[in-house]
């Protein structure tokens, strides 16, 4: 008689001790079964159909040939499912990584290697909701990177540790711009910022960052001449001196030319700085390597998957995202976050939303969409001139005076 798997003694323990949930509560899911997946789908769809577990005659009848067996143990029987999954998911993962290295992508087999991550053990449910633990460190501040705009930070707090925010607008409005602002902001504050950058290469991420750090630092930049190669060598070798002296975070950039972007890659790097910004979510794979543009679904995979990695590793994680062609009006407001391109999971993911449009050629109106941690639907101006890398914030009355002055030239 063949011995009894894992799987036939934990589906065992969970009817001889009618205990059917605790699977659920230890982190057990059917796709962790090989041999005895039907079994299982079984007892627990009897409990969501029936409203009481299963028993151990039901299974019989319904399974004449499964190997019940006396055991009791669930916690451990869980333990022993999962270990056998973790088992065969790594072998798999193995696998693949070799046949990207036999095929010369070593960049892909890095990323299938480092995109393993074992199941984590769930426990039975405890109310804790009364404990004065809780109070332990009641008090101490939590921190949130800061973010470069009064009314954002005021609205917000910051950028917490597994936050997920979007930042959304119709095709060249500057999305890159304001990524690359809330990464010089950082960098000031001594963060660690990795660039994701799908659209432009590491050589133009850089320059930007140069122009946005020198109006900082009190240097004259001009974008177009340091994108052109006419600004000045010895002018540009004392901002990178400045920048190196007096900018104490670290800043990294991925572009397309490396590998693919996908929730696996970001996934490897988050612990290792504060703050990953994506450029934009749209251009992203999935961790099979289908690109987000094939179909919606891939799009809401990944959008998912950043807001599990932002959670699970205490990240934070900004993209940008594209607005639909219904958010291209005649309205001087910022779009909604119902006009956000692809997928309505984005918007459902992020714990903020802030969405943008041109007020007039040099100033910008946007508006926090979304703010799980506060009010939303507030409107904010900002200058808009990239070429001396001005984005600072200003009030209302003098984006329309900006408007008006332009509207006259």
């Amino acid at each position: 008689m063949q011995r009894p798997t894992s799987e036939a003694h934990l589906i065992s323990a969970l009817l001889n001790t009618q205990t059917v949930d605790d699977a659920a509560a230890y982190g057990i899911t059917a796709d962790m079964f090989v041999t005895h997946q039907p079994e299982f789908r079984w007892v627990q769809s009897h409990s969501k159909i029936y409203g009481t577990d299963p028993s151990a005659e039901a299974l019989h009848s319904r399974f004449p040939d499964f190997p019940l067996t006396t055991a009791v143990d669930t916690a451990f029987f869980c333990d022993e499912v999962r270990q056998d999954h973790t088992k065969r998911t790594f072998v798999q993962v193995i696998k693949d990584a070799a046949y990207k290295v036999q095929q010369g992508d070593l960049e892909e087999a890095l990323i299938a290697w480092s995109s393993f991550a074992p199941p984590s053990a769930g426990t039975r449910l405890v109310s804790n909701y009364g404990d004065e633990k809780f109070l332990e460190n009641y008090g101490e501040a939590k921190e949130a990177l800061s973010m470069p705009w009064a009314t954002v930070q005021n609205l917000t707090g910051g950028i917490r540790a597994g936050d997920y925010w979007t930042w959304a607008a119709r095709t060249s409005q500057g999305k890159s711009w304001y990524l690359m602002e809330v990464a010089a902001h950082a960098l000031m504050q001594g963060h660690d910022v990795m660039m994701y950058s799908l659209e432009m290469s590491e050589r133009q991420c850089l320059i930007r960052l140069h122009v946005l750090l020198g109006k900082r630092l009190g240097i004259e930049v001009d974008h177009i001449e340091m994108r052109d190669g006419f600004y000045p060598k010895r002018a540009y070798e004392r901002l990178l001196g400045e920048i190196r002296e007096r900018v104490p975070g670290r800043f990294y950039v991925h572009d397309s030319s490396k590998a693919k972007v996908t929730p696996g890659l970001i996934n490897a790097n988050a612990k290792k700085v504060d703050l990953s910004l994506v450029d934009y979510i749209g251009l992203m794979s999935n961790m099979q390597g289908d690109p987000a543009i094939r179909d919606w679904r891939i799009a809401a995979e990944i959008s998912n998957n950043l807001k599990e990695i932002a959670n699970s590793q205490d990240a934070r994680i900004i993209v940008a995202s594209q607005i639909n062609r219904d958010g291209d009006n005649n309205s001087w407001k910022p779009p909604r976050v119902s006009q956000l391109s692809q997928t309505d999971a984005i918007g459902q993911d992020s714990d903020a939303v802030i969405t943008m449009k041109q007020y007039s050629r040099s100033a910008m109106v946007a508006s926090v969409e979304k703010n799980r941690h506060g009010a939303a639907g507030i409107y904010f101006w900002t200058n808009f001139k990239p070429n001396v890398g001005d984005f600072s914030e200003i009030s209302r009355a003098t984006a329309d005076t900006i408007q008006a002055r332009e509207d006259d030239q």
